[in-house]
This record gives C-alpha cells, structure tokens and sequence, in this order.
C-alpha cells in the first residue's frame, strides 16, 4: 500500500529559501562588522561580538560568509539543527567555496566533526594540501 499524502511531506526536506546576494557596499559592511565580532569575540566581550554578528546578518543576509558565522555562533551554543542549517545556506550562497561545503557536512554528521575546528584550518581535511600531497 502506498503512503498517504501527509506521511509522504513529513519524509521530504524543502530547500531552504536563499536570500539575495548583497550588494558590494552591503557586503564590505558586512566583512568590517564580522571582524569586528571576531575581535570582540577574542577580547572576550560575546555581548559586543553577538551584536555586531546580528548587525551583519541585518545588513548582508544573503552573505555566505555571515551564514556562515551565523552557524559559528549557533554551533558554539548547541544548536545543530540551527547551525547545520545555516552552514546549508552559506553552502548553498557560494557552492565553489570548499570551508562552507565541509562545514555542512560535517554538522550534518554531527558528533563526528566539529565544523568550528574549520575557521582555523583545514589541515585534517581531506581536501587539504597535505592529503593531496599524500
């Protein structure tokens, strides 16, 4: 007997809604107020890091980059389901650019990965110089 219409929904995933791509202006603001969240971040100051990050999120939501940040922060918070969304949309922005495509994968396989382990180096991962040297 086949599936009914409503069991058949719940099995499929939607593909999420991209934003637009942000302008050139829009994403150099976006970059400067990632950096700044960076440097808050280190200083220790997440108060100032997490509104700089909601900045660029507000000023460039069709940035990977910020998509990508955005699933930083959510992964850091526990937050799986959340970040490996948004590392799909970061992915999905820029298809080409390998850290957002390993960072989704690896959120997806979950306990198996930490994809906040990327934004220092890829150097464990297959696609790096030394597995290719290999």
């Amino acid at each position: 007997m086949s599936e009914s219409a409503p069991e058949a929904k719940a099995d499929e995933k939607k593909a999420p809604v991209l934003p637009e791509k942000p302008t050139p202006e829009q994403a150099k603001e976006a970059e400067r107020l990632l950096q700044q969240a960076s440097v808050a971040r280190i200083r220790g100051k997440t108060d100032i890091a997490e509104r700089a990050l909601k900045e660029a999120a507000e000023v460039a939501p069709g940035s990977a980059a910020v998509r990508a940040a955005l699933g930083d922060e959510l992964w850091g918070r526990g937050q799986m389901r959340k970040a490996r969304d948004e590392y799909e949309i970061a992915h999905l922005l820029e298809p080409q650019h390998a850290t957002y495509e390993i960072k989704w994968a690896e959120a997806i396989l979950g306990s198996t990965g930490d994809p906040l382990a990327l934004t220092n180096e890829l150097r464990d991962s297959y696609a790096s110089g030394k597995s290719a040297a290999i």
